[in-house]
């Protein structure tokens, strides 16, 4: 059976080769968000391995770097926060885990050589961007980053996909609503492959009509709805709207693992981190409802829930630029 993937998990560290990661200002930010900072790579190796006894299949994981220094600081630099995800995703001998720079395009030219020497050098495959931290992606200042992007795709023949934090933030939520990638994917189309996260919430029609729109576009469904705890209804509407639209082949499972891991009672209060497993097990119970039936939203079957666990993100970071 084909590994699931899970395109949206962290590594949490207050510390980064000794020196400061979680700055006070990045502490509360983080904390006020429930984000434990305890969760280094150790952790999710263990919830990897959980989730993978549990469901009788591979679990494999996109591992995200959050570059929030131009917000609040950071003791370590920026390229010790890269090598760290690096070195971070290497403790994996099987090969599980897929590491994401973080960096913010607003560094300039520091933010252009940091991409190469993270894809070519670090074998890091992909960015993760977050524009409540104070940037618009449709920024034209932010735009040699993205063509560079593009150059490294055509040189080193393979795919950098581009995962932006979209939707509500605790600060910045202007910054990150769905409409601001339009700009971006018609400008970088067919090349530049976007990510958008947590399916945009609350903007998620936003989100939908943009991806129908640009075939660039894909977006995640962590923490779509679980701000307000588990809404399987929610999800299955999202779906059901996505599948009208026929954008089904363009949805990717992510669970925001450490993140509301206090949702689920872990079988071994030892490890209350490993929930892997639930976030998938809550997907899979995810149906129609029959007051969303007699509106017309079609069935989410185990096809469609197949695609978005597996195929649809293995296709994506494993298709040609």
């Amino acid at each position: 059976m084909e590994p699931i993937v899970d395109a949206h998990v962290h590594v949490w560290t207050k510390k980064i080769h000794g020196k400061e990661y979680m700055t006070d200002k990045a502490r509360v930010f983080y904390e006020y968000l429930s984000y434990p900072l305890d969760a280094p790579v150790d952790t999710l190796l263990e919830a990897v391995d959980k989730a993978e006894a549990k469901l009788g299949r591979p679990y494999h994981a996109w591992v995200l770097t959050v570059d929030h220094g131009m917000r609040f600081g950071m003791g370590a630099t920026l390229s010790e926060l890269n090598d760290h995800t690096a070195e971070s995703v290497a403790k994996d001998a099987k090969g599980r885990l897929i590491g994401f720079a973080g960096i913010d395009p607003r560094r300039g030219e520091e933010a252009v050589v940091e991409l190469e020497r993270c894809v070519v050098e670090k074998g890091l495959r992909g960015v993760k961007l977050y524009p409540p931290f104070g940037f618009y992606p449709n920024d034209a200042k932010v735009y040699p980053f993205y063509e560079k992007v593009v150059q490294l795709q055509k040189q080193l023949e393979i795919t950098i996909p581009l995962l932006f934090h979209q939707g509500v933030a605790a600060v910045g939520s202007e910054y990150a609503r769905p409409i601001y990638l339009d700009d971006v994917a018609t400008s970088f189309a067919p090349d530049l492959k976007l990510v958008a996260a947590h399916a945009g919430v609350p903007w998620i029609d936003e989100m939908l009509w943009l991806t129908a729109v640009h075939p660039n576009l894909y977006f995640d469904i962590s923490c779509v709805a679980d701000l307000m705890g588990l809404w399987p209804e929610y999800y299955a509407e999202l779906l059901g709207k996505a599948k009208r639209a026929g954008i089904m082949d363009r949805i990717i499972f992510g669970s925001d693992w450490p993140c509301l891991y206090f949702l689920f009672k872990p079988d071994d209060p030892q490890n209350k981190f490993s929930v892997l497993h639930n976030w998938v097990q809550e997907f899979k119970r995810i149906s129609t409802p029959p007051p969303l039936k007699q509106l017309g939203y079609p069935e989410i079957t185990e096809e469609d829930k197949e695609k978005i666990l597996s195929e649809n993100a293995a296709k994506l970071i494993s298709s040609p630029p």
